[in-house]
């Protein structure tokens, strides 16, 4: 398996078909599999979505969810058969045809990690759902920005 995609849920059910179908859409060139870290009841979803699906579709369902979203991303990376991992959200906020581009610049530039940025130029926070999650996310960036050395930057890949 080349790469392998982690994906957390938590009452992402609506969504499941939508994204697996753009994942499968995006990764037409790759090796790829699907991994869903399920701590609901998204799981008979994505049994019914892996039947049919083009990738193969793996499900981790956590009974008892420890760690939160961090928990079930390091869960499902330690069972990726990848060589390389995306982790990206269940609801369709991370748009899965960036795939191509991340694994692209991850290839071009011998990169160990490769970030989307909604910071970008061209970026947007529109999937951020109201004013506390833009707030949280500024917050985020200036916490990051305070602990990494100043030699990190963004670098577009566009």
């Amino acid at each position: 398996m080349a790469v392998s995609i982690v994906i957390p849920t938590y009452n992402v059910a609506p969504s499941i078909a939508e994204l697996a179908a753009r994942i499968s859409d995006a990764t037409t060139n790759y090796d790829a599999e699907i991994i869903f870290v399920s701590s609901d009841d998204t799981p008979q979803v994505i049994v019914h979505v892996g039947n049919t699906a083009r990738l193969p579709v793996r499900i981790i369902h956590r009974s008892t969810p420890t760690g939160g979203l961090a928990g079930a991303v390091l869960e499902g990376i330690a069972a990726s058969d990848g060589k390389g991992c995306i982790v990206m959200d269940g609801d369709l906020r991370h748009p899965p045809e960036m795939i191509p581009i991340l694994l692209a610049a991850a290839a071009s530039e011998h990169e160990d990690v490769v970030v989307a940025s909604r910071n970008l130029d061209d970026g947007s926070s529109g999937g951020l759902a109201g004013a506390s999650r833009h707030i949280v996310s500024t917050a985020a960036n200036l916490l990051a920005r305070a602990m990494l050395p100043s030699g990190c930057r963004t670098a577009p890949t566009r």
